[in-house]
């Protein structure tokens, strides 16, 4: 602890290890990060219940790394702004994708994800964040798009 005018404060450090020296993959397409997904998410917890993930992409589409940012019951989960940018600003993101899943198994975006990802793309614009996508999946891997759909 660093001792200031009799209050302490601690030091507060920013660390970002890679774990894989290779070359990260590139998240240039909606069909690219399911295909990613499907290696990396526990498909028994899709059915579970619903949770919100922030993935962090690099300015040339490359994949910075990804980050569970809320986890919910059957029916919801919340996607708070003020975590997705937090995690997006430490990763040194200038791209972002929310990632969500439905355990019903419906890819039909709810009013929810649609406020969400409208409020979310008006805070990156601000703050030179772009919002490349929000990607609803089901445990079957299918999954529906804002981007794709033109709905961003």
């Amino acid at each position: 602890l660093i001792k200031m005018q009799d209050n302490y404060c601690g030091e507060m450090v920013l660390r970002y290890i890679k774990t894989n020296p290779g070359p990260a993959p590139m998240m240039n397409s909606s069909y690219k990060l399911v295909e990613y997904l499907k290696q990396t998410l526990d498909q028994d917890e899709i059915n579970t219940y619903e949770f919100a993930y922030l993935v962090c992409i690099a300015r040339d589409m490359s994949l910075l790394g990804y980050s569970r940012i809320s986890q919910g019951g059957r029916g919801s989960t919340i996607m708070d702004p003020l975590i997705i940018f937090t995690t997006a600003l430490l990763r040194g993101s200038s791209n972002i994708i929310l990632v969500h899943n439905h355990p019903s198994g419906m890819l039909v975006p709810s009013d929810s994800d649609k406020d969400i990802t409208a409020k979310v793309k008006e805070i990156g614009r601000i703050l030179g964040i772009y919002l490349s996508d929000h990607i609803i999946i089901n445990a079957e891997f299918n999954y529906f798009s804002f981007a794709d759909n033109g709905i961003l």
